[in-house]
C-alpha cells in the first residue's frame, strides 16, 4: 500500500450528530429510510435484507480509532470513537449475510450487560435499535456496506 496522509483519509460523520435526507433509496427506488418507520426497509424489513461489508479493517487501536478500506476504490474512513459503530463494523465483518435484526439482536444483548434494566425498558431498546438502523443507512449511504433484497 503507498504512503498516506491524514488528507487521504474521509472522517465518517458521527451518527448522533449527521443530518439525513428526506429519503435513501436503492438505485431500484425502494427506500432504505423514509420519512417514517413504516417507510423505512431497513426496518420492515428487518429479517429479510442480508447486509454484506464492502470493506476491511485498515488500523485498529487501543483508543478507538478505526480506518476502513472501502473494497471498490480504497477510499478510507476514520470511524468516530462511538462503541456501537464500531462494533456493528466488526459484527458485520465477521457475519456477512446477517440481517438488520441479527445487528440490533447482537448490540442489544452487548449493551444489556452494560445497562441494568435495559431489557425491561422498551423505550429504550427501540431507541437503540432506531440508532443501530441510522448507522446501517449510513453506512449503505458511504458504500460501506451492500443490500440484499
Amino acid at each position: 500500500m503507498s504512503q498516506e496522509n491524514e488528507s487521504d483519509v474521509i472522517e465518517f460523520p458521527d451518527p448522533l450528530d449527521f443530518v439525513f435526507p428526506e429519503e435513501v433509496t436503492m438505485p431500484d427506488g425502494t427506500v432504505i429510510r423514509g420519512r417514517t418507520v413504516g417507510e423505512s426497509g431497513i426496518i420492515t424489513n428487518m429479517d429479510d435484507w442480508k447486509l454484506y461489508p464492502l470493506y476491511q479493517v485498515d488500523t485498529y487501536d487501543p483508543d478507538n480509532m478505526i480506518l476502513v478500506i472501502a473494497r471498490d476504490d480504497g477510499t478510507k474512513f476514520k470511524i468516530p470513537e462511538n462503541d456501537v459503530v464500531i462494533s456493528i463494523i466488526i459484527f458485520l465483518l465477521d457475519n456477512p449475510g446477517a440481517t438488520p435484526n441479527d445487528v440490533v439482536a447482537n448490540i442489544i444483548d452487548w449493551k444489556s450487560e452494560e445497562i441494568e434494566g435495559l431489557l425491561e425498558d422498551e423505550k429504550l431498546m427501540a431507541n437503540i435499535a432506531f440508532f443501530i438502523f441510522n448507522i446501517l443507512v449510513m453506512l449503505y449511504m458511504f458504500d460501506l456496506i451492500r443490500i440484499e433484497k
